[in-house]
């Protein structure tokens, strides 16, 4: 089972747990551990405002795990505009991604780790602001 995207059922200072499908993670700082499975939780879409920082010229792009991030597919994800770019995705959920650049027909990826963001419920947009290959 992949799991990359998911729903949070629980978190604190420096962890945090959440369930994808049938099964229930542990995240910390000692990495990624499957746990007990957690109870349902309902998702409802949240606007969330991304921008990106320092990012080669080219078209923009957030690709992760999951439908809503592109599959890791490039020109499947979510194009960034050079202002911004708000989107809706489903909240309270966790979602692993890293930035990309389309230019010329290539790719250049960040070379840092992928990125985790938890966005959780609430009435405003939430913001992911992030400079590119930092943390």
């Amino acid at each position: 089972h992949d799991p990359a995207a998911g729903v949070v059922t629980s978190w604190g200072k420096d962890r945090f747990r959440y369930q994808s499908g049938a099964h229930g993670y542990e995240v910390s700082q000692d990495g990624l551990h499957e746990v007990a499975r957690a109870s349902p939780v309902t998702e409802v879409p949240r606007e969330v405002v991304v921008t990106i920082d320092g990012a080669p010229a080219g078209t923009g792009e957030l690709l992760g795990e999951g439908a809503q991030l592109g599959g890791w597919q490039p020109g499947h994800g979510i194009s960034i505009a050079p202002t911004g770019t708000t989107v809706s995705l489903p909240a309270p959920a966790v979602y692993q991604f890293k930035f990309a650049s389309r230019h010329d027909g290539r790719v250049a990826w960040e070379s840092r780790g992928d990125r985790f963001v938890f966005v959780p419920h609430g009435p405003v947009p939430f913001a992911i602001h992030a400079h590119w290959n930092e943390p």
